[in-house]
């Protein structure tokens, strides 16, 4: 009743004897964090603030309307630390939807002058800020995402031809080729109508350089580099805000609709590792700040990829100890023991075993 209701507000469990299987059943039904009771001031208060600095605009709101019944040294203590926190929580991952599961921060909203390319998922091109819903054959398809991905460097004839029709004559390409091109300038039509969008010179095509070109794999990189660079120069927690618009981006693999064109595959694969390479620094600092439950959604979107990364399972295993899942950290444990026998055929590192073995014994 109360998530069909106040779907944006999240729900705590406060429990005495709750059980292991208690507790998992509050989290499969949407619950965001758990307390155990008896509690003293102090840890409430903790409570209070580590869910108040992962949460949307939307719990300051609810924060506000339960202050009557809450000392005011506390909401006093939580406002001042929101305040503090704002810009930086506007810019972090781990705060929850109502489902419990973190939410992103996309990449705002932003109208190009000219061409805008999705590649992340399926291929999609706007122009001028609106989206081009016409449909294109399968080859011409590719070749625009090509010419629209490379658009930085003209694509010699030949090139086009040899990637694109490498088992044609020499005749039958090129005319598969200006077909194709022909069909592309026909695709953007009225809305280019002052100036070509496909140019050709020197036995060269290219993307009109007059119109402006932005893409959501650009994007992505530029986000991920000073991400980067500001983790290795500041470190980790100044990073998180553009590491988070970097994973916001990635709808999906690279151009996932064409499984079969080869010049896809290694732009695909590269983007995918730094995309798990992002995903990873961002659950570390998660689960360096306390928030298990958001690191954990993390790891288990990273194994959803990479299933072999047992450093992965570690965190995940670390993650629901802490949240007092010892039945589910010992099924991660076998999980991973699984995963690396049948792909790799290895066994689980000494310090997985070792962890596994604090688990058991705690």
């Amino acid at each position: 009743m109360l998530r069909k209701k106040r779907p944006s507000i999240p729900v705590v469990i406060v429990g005495k004897k709750a059980t292991h299987s208690d507790i998992i059943e509050a989290f499969r039904f949407g619950a965001a964090d758990f307390l155990r009771a008896p509690f003293t001031q102090s840890e409430l208060l903790d409570f209070l603030l580590r869910n108040a600095r992962r949460r949307p605009p939307a719990f300051t709101g609810w924060f506000a309307s339960i202050g009557g019944r809450v000392q005011k040294v506390f909401r006093n203590e939580v406002w001042k630390y929101i305040r503090e926190k704002r810009q930086q929580r506007r810019e972090v991952l781990g705060f929850f939807s109502g489902a419990g599961q973190p939410a992103l921060l996309p990449e705002s909203n932003q109208v190009v002058r000219g061409i805008y390319g999705y590649f992340l998922g399926p291929f999609e091109v706007s122009l001028m800020g609106e989206k081009m819903n016409r449909k294109l054959a399968k080859k011409n398809s590719s070749l625009l995402a090509y010419m629209v991905y490379h658009h930085n460097r003209p694509a010699h004839r030949d090139l086009l031809m040899d990637v694109f029709w490498p088992y044609s004559t020499p005749d039958s390409a090129r005319n598969s080729l200006n077909s194709a091109i022909y069909n592309l300038r026909k695709f953007f039509g009225k809305a280019c109508s002052a100036q070509e969008a496909i140019l050709y010179h020197n036995e060269c095509y290219s993307i009109n350089p007059e119109l402006e070109v932005v893409t959501d794999a650009d994007q992505f990189y530029t986000n991920w580099k000073k991400a980067r660079n500001i983790d290795l120069a500041q470190g980790l927690q100044h990073a998180v805000g553009l590491y988070n618009r970097a994973v916001a981006l990635y709808r999906g693999d690279f151009l996932e609709g064409m499984r079969n064109e080869g010049w896809c595959e290694p732009i695909r694969d590269n983007l995918r590792e730094t995309y798990l390479m992002a995903l990873d620094r961002l659950s570390l600092h998660f689960l360096e700040e306390g928030a298990s439950l958001s690191a954990l959604n993390l790891c288990q979107k990273i194994l959803s990829i990479d299933p072999c990364l047992e450093e992965v399972h570690q965190r995940a295993i670390i993650c629901y100890s802490r949240m007092g899942l010892r039945d589910k950290a010992i099924r991660q444990f076998m999980k991973c023991s699984k995963i690396l026998e049948r792909e790799l055929g290895l066994g689980p590192s000494g310090q997985t075993i070792q962890l596994f073995r604090e688990v058991t014994d705690t």
